[in-house]
Protein backbone atom coordinates (compact mmCIF):
# COMPACT_ATOMS: atom_id res chain seq x y z
CA UNK A 1 0.00 0.00 0.00
CA UNK A 2 1.25 3.46 -0.69
CA UNK A 3 -0.01 7.03 0.53
CA UNK A 4 1.50 9.89 -0.43
CA UNK A 5 0.28 13.40 1.51
CA UNK A 6 0.89 16.81 0.26
CA UNK A 7 0.12 19.73 2.19
CA UNK A 8 1.85 23.13 2.58
CA UNK A 9 3.79 23.98 5.41
CA UNK A 10 1.79 24.41 8.72
CA UNK A 11 -1.38 22.69 7.36
CA UNK A 12 -1.17 19.45 9.87
CA UNK A 13 1.16 16.78 7.42
CA UNK A 14 3.41 15.22 10.36
CA UNK A 15 0.41 14.91 12.64
CA UNK A 16 -1.66 13.16 9.57
CA UNK A 17 1.51 10.73 9.21
CA UNK A 18 1.57 9.86 12.50
CA UNK A 19 -1.79 9.16 12.75
CA UNK A 20 -0.95 6.96 9.73
CA UNK A 21 1.83 5.55 11.19
CA UNK A 22 0.70 4.68 14.61
CA UNK A 23 -2.53 2.97 12.94
CA UNK A 24 -0.11 0.42 10.82
CA UNK A 25 1.74 -0.27 13.83
CA UNK A 26 -0.84 -1.26 16.51
CA UNK A 27 -3.66 -2.63 13.95
CA UNK A 28 -3.97 -4.37 10.35
CA UNK A 29 -6.53 -4.22 7.63
CA UNK A 30 -9.39 -6.16 6.97
CA UNK A 31 -12.95 -6.23 5.51
CA UNK A 32 -12.55 -2.76 4.94
CA UNK A 33 -11.95 -1.79 8.67
CA UNK A 34 -9.22 -1.92 10.93
CA UNK A 35 -9.07 -4.19 13.65
CA UNK A 36 -5.72 -4.56 16.69
CA UNK A 37 -3.23 -6.43 16.05
CA UNK A 38 -3.17 -9.89 18.92
CA UNK A 39 -1.39 -9.24 21.78
CA UNK A 40 0.75 -12.82 21.07
CA UNK A 41 1.63 -10.75 17.78
CA UNK A 42 4.37 -8.51 19.77
CA UNK A 43 7.50 -9.67 21.68
CA UNK A 44 10.79 -11.72 21.28
CA UNK A 45 11.46 -13.71 18.60
CA UNK A 46 8.14 -12.01 16.92
CA UNK A 47 7.98 -10.15 13.28
CA UNK A 48 7.79 -6.82 13.99
CA UNK A 49 5.03 -4.38 12.71
CA UNK A 50 7.42 -1.30 12.49
CA UNK A 51 10.02 -3.24 10.36
CA UNK A 52 7.39 -3.58 7.43
CA UNK A 53 6.86 0.52 7.53
CA UNK A 54 8.78 2.98 6.21
CA UNK A 55 8.17 6.81 6.60
CA UNK A 56 10.41 9.06 4.11
CA UNK A 57 10.52 12.62 4.42
CA UNK A 58 12.79 15.02 2.64
CA UNK A 59 14.24 17.07 5.51
CA UNK A 60 16.01 16.30 8.30
CA UNK A 61 14.29 18.43 10.66
CA UNK A 62 11.17 16.62 9.03
CA UNK A 63 12.58 13.10 10.01
CA UNK A 64 13.58 14.15 13.14
CA UNK A 65 10.06 16.31 13.91
CA UNK A 66 8.19 12.33 13.37
CA UNK A 67 10.44 10.23 14.73
CA UNK A 68 10.11 12.37 17.89
CA UNK A 69 5.93 12.73 17.98
CA UNK A 70 5.73 8.69 16.50
CA UNK A 71 7.34 7.77 20.00
CA UNK A 72 5.28 10.58 22.17
CA UNK A 73 2.23 9.87 21.28
CA UNK A 74 2.77 6.01 21.17
CA UNK A 75 3.84 6.45 25.05
CA UNK A 76 0.77 8.61 25.50
CA UNK A 77 -1.26 6.46 24.20
CA UNK A 78 0.28 3.66 26.79
CA UNK A 79 -0.03 5.81 29.79
CA UNK A 80 -1.79 4.53 32.32
CA UNK A 81 -1.53 7.37 34.60
CA UNK A 82 -3.68 9.69 32.80
CA UNK A 83 -1.22 12.19 32.51
CA UNK A 84 -0.40 12.21 29.35
CA UNK A 85 -3.39 12.43 26.93
CA UNK A 86 -3.16 11.54 23.11
CA UNK A 87 -4.63 13.43 20.90
CA UNK A 88 -5.63 10.01 18.49
CA UNK A 89 -6.98 8.35 21.63
CA UNK A 90 -10.84 8.59 20.93
CA UNK A 91 -10.37 8.23 16.96
CA UNK A 92 -8.41 5.26 17.52
CA UNK A 93 -10.57 3.96 19.89
CA UNK A 94 -13.47 4.13 16.93
CA UNK A 95 -11.02 2.69 14.10
CA UNK A 96 -10.45 -0.11 16.01
CA UNK A 97 -13.73 -0.33 17.83
CA UNK A 98 -11.80 -0.78 21.37
CA UNK A 99 -12.12 0.80 24.48
CA UNK A 100 -9.18 2.64 26.14
CA UNK A 101 -8.02 -0.28 28.15
CA UNK A 102 -7.05 -2.82 25.80
CA UNK A 103 -5.72 0.29 23.42
CA UNK A 104 -3.51 0.91 26.04
CA UNK A 105 -2.46 -2.44 26.53
CA UNK A 106 -1.99 -2.90 22.77
CA UNK A 107 0.38 0.53 22.55
CA UNK A 108 2.64 -0.47 25.58
CA UNK A 109 3.44 -3.49 23.61
CA UNK A 110 3.98 -2.10 20.59
CA UNK A 111 6.27 0.54 22.33
CA UNK A 112 8.71 -2.00 23.83
CA UNK A 113 8.66 -3.41 20.51
CA UNK A 114 9.92 -0.09 18.83
CA UNK A 115 12.18 0.35 21.48
CA UNK A 116 13.44 -2.51 22.06
CA UNK A 117 14.14 -3.20 17.90
CA UNK A 118 14.87 0.48 17.52
CA UNK A 119 17.61 -0.70 14.31
CA UNK A 120 14.18 -1.66 12.36
CA UNK A 121 12.28 1.95 13.36
CA UNK A 122 12.77 3.25 9.78
CA UNK A 123 11.65 7.47 9.30
CA UNK A 124 14.59 8.76 6.79
CA UNK A 125 14.79 11.27 4.18
CA UNK A 126 14.68 10.02 0.76
CA UNK A 127 18.24 10.67 0.02
CA UNK A 128 19.19 8.63 3.11
CA UNK A 129 16.66 5.83 1.92
CA UNK A 130 17.65 5.93 -1.97
CA UNK A 131 21.19 5.69 -0.24
CA UNK A 132 20.60 2.86 1.22
CA UNK A 133 19.36 1.31 -2.14
CA UNK A 134 22.11 1.89 -3.71
CA UNK A 135 24.63 0.68 -1.10
CA UNK A 136 22.84 -2.64 -1.64
CA UNK A 137 23.38 -3.08 -4.82
CA UNK A 138 26.23 -1.72 -5.66
CA UNK A 139 27.07 -4.72 -6.92
CA UNK A 140 24.33 -5.09 -9.75
CA UNK A 141 24.95 -1.53 -10.65
CA UNK A 142 28.41 -2.13 -10.92
CA UNK A 143 29.85 0.79 -8.43
CA UNK A 144 32.67 0.10 -6.69
CA UNK A 145 32.72 -0.87 -2.97
CA UNK A 146 33.95 2.46 -2.24
CA UNK A 147 32.25 4.75 -4.03
CA UNK A 148 30.20 8.15 -2.39
CA UNK A 149 27.20 9.80 -2.83
CA UNK A 150 27.66 13.57 -3.85
CA UNK A 151 25.45 15.66 -1.85
CA UNK A 152 26.78 19.08 -2.91
CA UNK A 153 24.14 20.02 -5.67
CA UNK A 154 26.43 22.82 -6.93
CA UNK A 155 29.32 21.40 -7.36
CA UNK A 156 27.28 18.00 -8.99
CA UNK A 157 25.76 20.22 -11.18
CA UNK A 158 29.73 22.71 -11.91
CA UNK A 159 30.67 18.80 -12.99
CA UNK A 160 27.48 18.03 -15.63
CA UNK A 161 27.69 21.43 -16.88
CA UNK A 162 31.14 21.52 -17.46
CA UNK A 163 30.86 17.81 -19.58
CA UNK A 164 28.31 19.26 -21.42
CA UNK A 165 30.33 22.57 -22.78
CA UNK A 166 33.49 20.31 -23.34
CA UNK A 167 31.28 17.77 -25.67
CA UNK A 168 29.67 20.78 -27.51
CA UNK A 169 32.83 22.76 -27.63
CA UNK A 170 34.96 19.59 -29.09
CA UNK A 171 34.29 20.04 -32.53
CA UNK A 172 36.43 16.93 -34.28
CA UNK A 173 36.97 16.45 -38.43
CA UNK A 174 34.59 17.18 -40.67
CA UNK A 175 34.81 13.34 -41.74
CA UNK A 176 32.98 12.77 -38.46
CA UNK A 177 29.80 15.22 -39.68
CA UNK A 178 27.80 16.11 -36.84
CA UNK A 179 23.83 16.55 -37.42
CA UNK A 180 22.19 19.37 -38.47
CA UNK A 181 21.11 20.22 -34.89
CA UNK A 182 24.10 19.38 -32.58
CA UNK A 183 26.01 21.68 -35.33
CA UNK A 184 23.91 24.73 -34.85
CA UNK A 185 23.89 24.32 -30.73
CA UNK A 186 27.56 24.17 -31.23
CA UNK A 187 28.12 26.95 -33.46
CA UNK A 188 25.14 29.25 -31.31
CA UNK A 189 27.75 28.36 -28.27
CA UNK A 190 30.75 29.60 -29.96
CA UNK A 191 29.40 32.74 -31.65
CA UNK A 192 27.97 33.95 -27.83
CA UNK A 193 30.93 32.78 -25.91
CA UNK A 194 33.27 32.65 -28.24
CA UNK A 195 34.96 29.52 -27.15
CA UNK A 196 35.22 30.09 -23.80
CA UNK A 197 33.53 27.70 -21.97
CA UNK A 198 34.67 28.03 -18.20
CA UNK A 199 33.00 31.68 -18.39
CA UNK A 200 29.88 30.22 -20.18
CA UNK A 201 29.97 27.51 -17.24
CA UNK A 202 28.18 29.46 -13.89
CA UNK A 203 25.29 30.86 -15.72
CA UNK A 204 24.18 27.32 -17.03
CA UNK A 205 24.37 25.96 -13.81
CA UNK A 206 22.77 28.50 -12.04
CA UNK A 207 19.78 27.97 -14.68
CA UNK A 208 19.43 24.32 -14.30
CA UNK A 209 19.95 24.86 -10.25
CA UNK A 210 16.60 27.03 -10.54
CA UNK A 211 14.83 24.35 -13.19
CA UNK A 212 15.77 21.98 -10.51
CA UNK A 213 14.49 24.08 -7.75
CA UNK A 214 10.90 25.13 -9.39
CA UNK A 215 10.06 20.82 -10.15
CA UNK A 216 11.55 19.72 -6.61
CA UNK A 217 8.51 18.06 -5.04
CA UNK A 218 7.42 19.51 -2.13
CA UNK A 219 5.93 16.53 0.15
CA UNK A 220 6.30 13.94 2.63
CA UNK A 221 6.04 10.14 1.13
CA UNK A 222 4.49 7.66 3.37
CA UNK A 223 4.90 3.95 2.39
CA UNK A 224 3.77 0.61 3.80
CA UNK A 225 6.52 -2.22 2.26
Amino acid sequence: MLKIHKASAGSGKTYSLTREYLKLLLGYKKGGRYRLRPLSAYGYQKPKAHGEILAVTFTNKATEEMTTRIINELAALADASGLCKSPYLEEFMNEFDTDAVTLREHAGRALADVLYNFSWFSVSTIDSFFQRVLNTFARELELPANHNVEMDDKYALAIAVGKMLTSINYRPAVAAAPTALSGRVAEAVYDVDGGRGEEFQPPVANLVGQCRADFRPRSFLYRNL
